[in-house]
This record gives structure tokens, C-alpha cells and sequence, in this order.
């Protein structure tokens, strides 16, 4: 089959492409009926602006906070598994049709990469949007594509909530059905129908950081800092002489290579004084800080990882990793496997329906234990009969031991019904 994604593209422009074949779809018929309802134009796209996705481009905390939640989601890969019939769950193995589409999403892109995408549109836009292509029964030939949030609109339904979707990247306006979209979004208590951007709270204090840059920037590149001067010229002064007064500054001291010449004025024409407004005094630093640790705020990580050294030791800096992997990346896990689980997993074929699938999060080293807390905590539970030996070798990938079954009980116990005055022998 041609590429999942030459097909669309080009069945976005059909008048470009004559004699091009089609997409290949299970639901074609049902898709094309969405056609009909586009005069009713489809809602959540005012929550997800074009413009968000700016704030990634043109924002150092919003990027830094950003990335580094994306970055976190994607170390752990998606496995899918299977319960037996005493309900213990077992991997289904790399050779597994489900299996080896999650870990091959589509030609270009590595599952790595599109979990980047799906958190990386989570931040920006508070929703994201997945495209499955089904074109046979097997799993293993599907296909799944990332679409810009912005792009995609919510084709609301009085009967089943949502009867579909519309992706729309030039104009083209591409129909899907609810049983071929994955979406994921933060909860909108404004908006049912659209996802909720950390951006949106944020924007404000976003914003006045990227002003206060610009401003700041101006100074050095235009050499004079004229908000913090004065001219007071004796006048009164016409609207030409006070136009060719700004020519001449700009000719004389605009740009930062003239930065270091003086500033010469005649006292018999005027004087210029010092307003005194410095960026210290404007508080251009504070204001820097006070922005990164908003964002900070909004995507729940913790200053130290976002290189505020305020108050960073190298011990902080770690407890700052592991809290952060524990309380936003492992519950951005929960909320994705989620939808996983309820969306794609009913879109498989009947015989693949009862698998699970969950993040395996057994190579993330920040929510693993040191190495002496582990070797405290299984001593401890070996002293107290909780563990046997195997049990703890076992799990540590170890052989086992002829005397490893048995509980190896510290010197000086005994059951407490033995000291309490023979009671439990009446």
C-alpha cells in the first residue's frame, strides 16, 4: 500500500493529483457522511490556537519545561500485555502484532518520538490527536500519525456526543471517524469539547517575561537608552524640529556601536537628565525569575530541573528528579495509558480485545531505589518472615539457594503470646 502519509496528503489535493489512488480506510462510507455536517462548523479549535505553539519556539521556560516533560514520557515504551487464567499479566512478546505497531508507529517516525508529540501537544495545547490507519485486520500494517491540535476540530452529536472529527492543515478540511482518533486532553471545565492549555493560565506572566527580553534587547541594540533619558529643549518646539531633533539622535548615537559616544547638547538650547528608571529598579531580574518559576508552576516541575540554582544543591537536584518523575510524569503515564486502553484497544481486531497495555517504567532510573535502601528493605523483610531469601533473589534475577526457602529468624525472638504470662496456654 502507498504511504499512509503521501495518501493523505494527497487526497488533500485531489486537483493536484489526478488518478492518484486513495486512501485506504476500513470506514471510508461513514467518513465521507462527516462531509455533509461541515456546514456546522466543528468546535474546540478556539482553545487551541495557532499561537501556543509559538510560546515553544520563542519562550526559554516554556521549551526548558516542555521538553523535559516530553523527554520523560517517552523513556518509558508502551508494552502491551496479556492475564492468564490466575490473572497475572505476561508481556506478549517483540513478535506480537500490537506490539510491534506500537514500537513501529509508521515509517518515519520511532515510538519514542511520537510519545514526544503527544506530550509535546499536551503542553502547548492541552489536547492531542492521533490518527489510526487500519487498512487490513492485522495490526501489525496500521499506522499511527500525529495531527496538530490546532488543525483538528470536534464535529459535536446530539446522540453519540461526538460523531467525528475534522483535520484541517491547508484548507483540505479531512474527515475522521471517532473509532480511527485517538484523543487526549486535559480536563476543561469551560469546554467539554476541548482540552485545557497549561498555556492558557500562564500566558500573562509568559508574556510580560518575553517583553521585558525585547525591551531589554532595544537597549543595547539602539545604544541610546532613551526611556531613561530626558531632553527638555527650550521651545516651543514644532512638530518638524522635534522630528529632525530624532533624526539627528538616532544618526548619532543609534545602534550599538555608537553606544560608548556622549551625548553632547548645547545648554543654551536644552538639558538632558537621567530619569533613573535602571532594570534593576524596574526589577527586570526578579521579573525573569518570578516567570520561570510560573512556568515552572504550570508544568509541575521543580525549579532545580528547570536550572533555577537559587537554592540548588547537587542533593536537591536529584530529590527534584524523583519527585518529579513520581508526581507529574507517572500520573501523565496514568492519564495516557487510560485513554489508550478505552480508545485503542477496542479499535483492535475481537481476538486481541482483552490484552492491557501500560508504560513500562522498569528502566527509569530516577524511580528506582538506591541500591542500600533496597538492601535495607530486603533484609528487613527477610528478618521479619515477609520475604524468604529466594523470594528476594529471585526478584534480583539471582539462583536459587538450597537454604533460601527457610526464615532465618534474628537471635532473641520469640512469639509474643510466649512473654505475655502464659495467657494464650489456658
Amino acid at each position: 500500500m502507498i504511504n499512509a502519509l503521501r495518501d493523505v496528503l494527497n487526497s488533500l489535493v485531489p486537483q493536484a493529483n489526478a488518478g492518484v489512488p486513495a486512501i485506504k480506510r476500513g470506514n471510508e462510507p461513514l467518513a465521507q457522511s462527516l462531509r455533509g455536517q461541515m456546514h456546522d462548523l466543528p468546535v474546540g479549535q478556539e482553545w487551541a490556537p495557532a499561537s501556543y505553539g509559538d510560546y515553544y519556539a520563542a519562550s526559554v521556560p516554556v521549551y526548558r519545561a516542555v521538553k523535559l516533560r516530553a523527554d520523560a514520557v517517552a523513556q518509558a515504551p508502551m508494552k502491551v500485555y496479556k492475564r492468564d487464567n490466575l490473572g497475572e499479566l505476561s508481556w506478549v512478546g517483540p513478535r506480537h502484532p500490537v506490539q510491534q505497531l506500537l514500537e513501529r508507529v509508521n515509517p518515519w517516525w520511532s515510538h519514542f518520538e511520537l510519545w514526544r508529540g503527544v506530550e509535546t501537544h499536551l503542553n502547548l495545547w492541552g489536547s492531542s490527536f492521533r490518527w489510526v490507519n487500519r487498512p487490513t485486520t492485522d495490526p501489525s500494517t496500521w499506522e499511527i500519525w500525529l495531527l496538530r491540535p490546532d488543525k483538528v476540530a470536534v464535529v459535536r452529536d446530539r446522540e453519540q456526543y461526538v460523531r467525528g472529527f475534522i483535520y484541517d492543515p491547508h484548507g483540505a478540511r479531512f474527515p475522521m471517524t471517532p473509532d480511527e482518533v485517538l484523543w487526549d486532553r486535559y480536563f476543561n471545565p469551560l469546554d467539554e469539547y476541548a482540552g485545557l492549555s497549561p498555556i492558557a493560565p500562564g500566558r500573562l506572566s509568559i508574556d510580560m517575561q518575553r517583553d521585558m527580553l525585547k525591551v531589554n534587547r532595544y537597549l543595547f541594540k539602539n545604544g541610546v537608552l532613551s526611556q531613561n533619558l530626558a531632553f527638555m529643549l527650550n521651545g516651543p518646539l514644532t512638530t518638524e524640529q522635534v522630528e529632525e531633533f530624532y533624526l539627528r539622535l538616532e544618526e548619532r548615537h543609534g545602534g550599538s556601536e555608537k553606544a560608548n559616544r556622549p551625548i553632547v547638547v548645547d545648554v543654551g538650547v536644552g538639558k538632558v537628565e537621567n530619569l533613573g528608571l535602571s532594570n534593576r529598579e524596574m526589577e527586570f531580574f526578579q521579573g525573569l525569575t518570578f516567570t520561570l518559576q510560573d512556568v515552572a508552576r504550570i508544568y509541575s516541575v521543580p525549579p532545580p530541573l528547570m536550572y533555577d540554582q537559587t537554592r540548588a544543591t547537587y542533593n536537591n537536584v536529584a530529590e527534584a528528579k524523583k519527585d518529579f518523575y513520581e508526581n507529574a510524569i507517572t500520573q501523565e503515564w496514568r492519564l495516557l495509558e487510560a485513554g489508550m486502553q478505552e480508545r485503542f484497544v477496542p479499535m483492535l481486531p475481537p481476538q486481541y480485545r482483552d490484552l492491557e497495555v501500560r508504560f513500562d517504567t522498569s528502566g527509569i532510573e530516577a524511580l528506582q531505589e538506591d541500591a542500600s535502601q533496597r538492601a535495607q528493605r530486603d533484609q528487613a523483610d527477610i528478618e521479619r518472615g515477609i520475604r524468604t531469601i529466594n523470594e528476594v533473589r529471585q526478584e534480583r534475577g539471582l539462583p536459587q539457594v538450597p537454604w533460601g526457602d527457610t526464615w532465618w529468624a534474628p537471635q532473641g525472638m520469640t512469639p509474643a503470646r510466649d512473654s505475655i504470662g502464659g495467657s494464650s496456654r489456658r
